[in-house]
């Protein structure tokens, strides 16, 4: 008994000093290891995914082992309400599957979605309610608590601004524990599309007027030839008016080649995902999942329902990104540099935060975010060329290992040779000060 007790007292002792001193602990090496990056909203999904006949059990499970958290339900039949084999029916059947696995639902419900369109400016609020309404009743009693999101509009044009603020005061008022999906166009989209020539007042308007519960854009760089390099301005358009009306971000980046668009690498995909952290967007989704049509190759999944390379390709990187995007979840980007990157409308890094002089590198951008952390991430080169950066600072600070999902001391960074960080096409790291 007596051993029992100071057993207990020393255990006790262990746990004090353990939580008083985390780095205390250390592996084989002699490198300290840190706190657990613990989980969070942060969240990982896809556009388009399969179809009714495809939305099996095993498909789903699928798409967890692919490390999806939320799964898009746009692509299915909706107008056919008469019969429980037909239509809308289908869509809550699959969520149903999504739920028994522990995965959540954004959903396009066309008694809604279909509500939102060019030709109906003129809809009453009376007429949307009702129809909002219509779906609250029909989901009172079905037991599903796995819709996260409905689909509102994807790239919608300026003119469709005060259709969609209508939508998403009604449906905060009927769904407040779910987010609407409204995906902006990208900057590179023709102004008769858009709708203005100007593509920061097409981003206010939505954010100011329609008060989404997000700002999300698509962005794909790798078009076939030269990659396209307006990304930066992009997203610092995005980033400034969800900080002016308090958003948060989220973006869509290329996983199936299609028209102009080429069949991306393994670097371009992580290049893509950790372009998303650089400026802080607090979901990452990956267009496509399932095979749209003729024209599109190259999926996660093909049109024989097979996976290719992508699939694994990504599931890889999501189990990265997972590990990144909780760790910077709770944090909001500060500023985004390039070190010799030369990207149009991207600052060129001086003396900031806890990285403070750069002696010497180039072909790196620098993310700051606001407690202390900051990101490195490479230019994309074809995965040739590697980028490097020295400065004093490196050797005193931490840095985010996916692979053990923990904080560790830089003695244990691949990237890291004394103060000195190398990178090749497509890596990125996360640091924070010691």
């Amino acid at each position: 008994m007596r051993k029992n007790i100071i057993a207990s007292k020393i255990i006790s002792l262990v746990l004090v000093v353990a939580v008083a001193l985390p780095s205390l602990f250390f592996d084989v090496l002699g490198r300290g290891i840190y706190e657990e990056v613990e989980d969070t909203d942060y969240s990982i999904t896809f556009y388009w995914g399969p179809s009714y006949k495809d939305f099996t059990d095993a498909e789903v499970t699928r798409m967890k082992e692919a490390g999806f958290d939320v799964a898009t339900i746009y692509n299915m039949p909706w107008g056919d309400y008469s019969s429980e084999k037909h239509g809308i029916y289908q869509i809550y059947e699959c969520v149903e599957k999504l739920q028994a696995q522990g995965l959540n639902a954004s959903v396009n419900d066309g008694r809604i979605s279909g509500l939102i369109d060019k030709s109906r400016l003129d809809i009453t609020r009376e007429e949307m309610e009702k129809q909002i309404r219509r779906v609250k009743e029909y989901l009172k009693d079905r037991g599903l608590d796995n819709i996260t999101e409905f689909y509102l509009a994807d790239e919608p044009p300026l003119e469709l601004a005060p259709v969609l603020k209508v939508a998403v005061e009604l449906m905060r008022e009927y769904f407040p524990d779910c987010t609407t999906y409204i995906n902006l166009l990208p900057i590179y989209a023709h102004p008769d599309v858009v709708g203005t020539y100007n593509y920061e007042e097409y981003v206010e308007t939505y954010a100011r007027d329609v008060n989404p519960d997000y700002l999300c854009t698509d962005y794909y760089t790798f078009v076939a030839g030269m990659p396209r390099v307006s990304y930066a301005e992009n997203l610092e358009i995005i980033k400034k008016y969800a900080e002016k009306y308090d958003m948060e971000t989220r973006f869509i980046v290329l996983c199936s080649q299609h028209l102009v668009y080429k069949n991306v690498t393994r670097q371009e995909i992580s290049w893509q995902a950790n372009l998303s952290l650089l400026y802080g967007n607090k979901q990452l989704s990956w267009f496509t999942y399932s095979h749209p049509d003729e024209g599109y190759y190259n999926e996660m999944i093909d049109k024989d329902g097979n996976a290719t390379q992508h699939y694994y390709d990504i599931q890889a990187e999501n189990k990265v990104n997972r590990v990144l995007g909780n760790a910077l979840y709770n944090t909001d980007v500060d500023r985004v540099f390039s070190v010799g990157a030369g990207i149009p409308k991207m600052e060129e890094y001086s003396s900031y935060g806890k990285l403070g002089e750069i002696i010497s590198g180039s072909g790196m951008f620098v993310s700051f975010y606001d407690n202390d952390y900051f990101m490195m991430m490479s230019k994309y080169s074809d995965g040739v060329i590697e980028s490097t950066v020295t400065a004093d600072a490196i050797s005193g600070l931490q840095w985010c290992n996916p692979e053990t999902n923990r904080w560790e001391g830089i003695a244990s960074c691949p990237y890291v040779d004394g103060d000195t960080v190398t990178l090749t096409a497509g890596q990125a790291v996360l640091f924070r000060a010691g």
